[in-house]
């Protein structure tokens, strides 16, 4: 069975290019278009100029040949401020930190000491 290729190959206005080198330009110019359209408000008041507000970024595989979408960086941090806000305690973390926790009594002195030992330590300016 001959393959249809080499017929259609005649054809091709490619300008002297194959069909996959074809179709790699066609795959990479969706990845542009795509990684350039603007991501819509999603309320997290985080911009990011990699995925510009989408979450994910776009990117041509070469050795499959397909389009693939990836996390970016901020879609962690998009994902957790949704989910602060979905549970009504996002506004309060600006204000309750470790370092404001009052501790009048011994029990409140006793949980601060024990969401000390708990939490790590590279996470205290944090919190």
């Amino acid at each position: 069975m001959e393959s249809i290729s080499p017929i259609f190959s005649k054809f091709s206005s490619g300008n002297g290019k194959s069909l996959s080198e074809i179709h790699r330009i066609s795959e990479e110019n969706k990845v542009k278009t795509y990684n350039e359209i603007p991501g819509e408000d999603d309320g997290t008041n985080i911009r990011c100029y990699d995925c510009r507000n989408k979450g994910t970024i776009a990117y041509y595989d070469e050795e499959t040949g397909h389009i693939g979408i990836k996390d970016c960086i901020c879609r962690g941090n998009r994902l957790t401020v949704k989910r602060l806000k979905r549970a009504g305690i996002y506004d309060s973390l600006k204000t309750k930190r470790f370092s404001t926790f009052e501790t009048k009594t011994p029990s409140q002195l006793a949980m601060k000491q024990s969401a000390s030992d708990f939490v790590p330590q590279k996470y205290f300016d944090f919190l």
